[in-house]
């Protein structure tokens, strides 16, 4: 029922890279402890990104491949996190 859709060239990274590290604090308890949210779910808001990029045939911004950083990044956080 969508009539619309982002301007996917003009995406600014930065802006989903703040959103995303905000998404990835699951919740926080109120001693203060934060648990974080899984990897797949972070990754899902990058796969939808690139799927609507796709199918709208539009391209991402070139500065979008500071995404994978950014992910491969969180897995490291998100493993350290786990063991501790």
């Amino acid at each position: 029922t969508n009539t619309h859709d982002l301007v996917y060239a003009g995406l600014n990274v930065k802006v989903i890279k703040a959103y995303l590290s905000e998404k990835k604090k699951k919740k926080v308890a109120t001693d203060g402890t934060v648990t974080l949210s899984s990897v797949s779910d972070i990754k899902k808001y990058d796969d939808a990104i690139k799927w609507g990029s796709l199918h709208a045939g539009q391209p991402l911004p070139s500065d979008y491949r500071e995404m994978r950083e950014f992910i491969e990044a969180y897995k490291k956080e998100h493993k350290v996190s786990f063991h501790h």
